[in-house]
């Protein structure tokens, strides 16, 4: 846990955190927690690229750009942020 914190502190995604997603379900605010979970499976590397495209399109997630991007592994980032957006995080 602690090296996927140091790696997503070192992306810069912790930066984003705060932020309100309109996500493809629900809107979803970036965690430590969010991101911890989502880094776990798909890698603070991957974290960061998703949090960085949705910037580039104004925060608001598309189905069908996604679809044309990485697909289901965009989708799977969204959920992980959204399922443990009220996670209470420990370090």
């Amino acid at each position: 846990m602690r090296i996927l914190e140091g790696q997503l502190r070192w992306n810069r995604a912790t930066e984003f955190i705060g932020r309100t997603i309109i996500g493809i379900e629900d809107e979803i605010t970036v965690t430590m927690a969010g991101l911890v979970a989502a880094a776990h499976r798909y890698g603070a590397q991957g974290v960061t690229d998703y949090l960085v495209y949705l910037e580039s399109v104004h925060w608001m997630s598309d189905v069908d750009e996604f679809r044309d991007k990485l697909g289901d592994q965009l989708q799977a980032i969204e959920r992980r942020l959204r399922l443990f957006q009220r996670v209470p995080h420990r370090r």
